[in-house]
């Protein structure tokens, strides 16, 4: 599988090959890539302080809203402290992400995939006020090569380019709405971390995020299921009909019905 790479501003390199691919070139002079060396180790230390310090203020930032935390809060938080907390978090979240080479994605890049679907994924609605704090980074804004099989030809494979997200981080924290059922957790921020994701189906990731059919899906779904259903209540009528005129010739079986209907009657309405 292979993918194309459209240019932004994160560069998928690791440090170390980074380094030694540098020290290799054959201008620098002797003692050049030891100096150079010991430099990009001192850089590499700055920033290691610092992030490890920013990294600190994130954990105390999502302690009240970690959702696998197994630790007692010594205080319970305020409703005011809370929400302190969450914009804090917030912005620590965006802060941290956007130094990582990922972009936040707005609104308006995100809502065209409620009128479109990749070829293999469906279209979506979903509705943002489900949500009381939501926000989607993206890294790797690529063209993959994938296999994809289509009725007109017969559904033979072929490969087509599609624009995926080779990096998805998902920040949600829900709020008490009608898309969502069973017990909702509002308390908690929820993070998400994806690969390899179509920019078409993004919104598939998302809580309480529907399917949106077609009148052409519809169609495909509804005509052989009422067909169907058709087909099975007219069998059911004609043994049904078989039967009582097989029962009518027998008293007996027709007072053996009418108390096994009795009794269920009996059954049901007691329990």
């Amino acid at each position: 599988m292979q993918s194309s790479t459209v240019p932004e501003h994160f560069i998928p390199l690791a440090q170390s090959e980074l380094v030694e691919f540098l020290c290799a070139d054959p201008s620098l002079t002797e003692g050049e890539p030891r100096l150079f060396r010991v430099l990009c180790e001192r850089i590499a230390a700055t920033y290691h302080r610092e992030y490890h310090g920013r990294s600190i203020e994130l954990k105390r930032a999502y302690l009240p809203f970690d959702p696998d935390n197994d630790m007692a809060l010594l205080r319970k938080l305020t409703a005011g402290e809370r929400q302190a907390r969450l914009n804090e978090l917030s912005s620590d979240f965006a802060w941290l992400l956007e130094r990582a080479g990922f972009r936040h994605l707005s609104r308006a890049e995100i809502e065209p995939a409620l009128e479109r679907s990749s070829e293999w994924g469906i279209r979506m609605d979903v509705d943002f006020s489900a949500f009381e704090y939501a926000a989607v980074f993206a890294r790797g804004d690529t063209m993959q090569l994938r296999d994809c099989r289509r009725w007109y030809k017969i559904y033979r494979a072929e490969e087509v380019e599609v624009p995926i997200y080779r990096r998805l981080v998902l920040i949600l924290k829900l709020r008490r709405h009608p898309r969502l059922r069973g017990p909702i957790d509002t308390e908690n921020v929820y993070l998400k971390i994806f690969k390899d994701i179509p920019k078409l189906d993004v919104l598939m990731l998302l809580p309480g995020a529907r399917v949106r059919l077609s009148r052409l899906d519809r169609g495909k779904i509804g005509l052989p299921l009422l067909s169907g259903l058709a087909l099975a209540a007219w069998n059911v009528l004609q043994d049904l009909a078989a039967m009582l005129e097989h029962w009518a010739a027998s008293p007996n079986a027709m007072w053996a019905l009418a108390a096994g209907g009795i009794g269920y009657g009996y059954k049901s309405f007691y329990s």
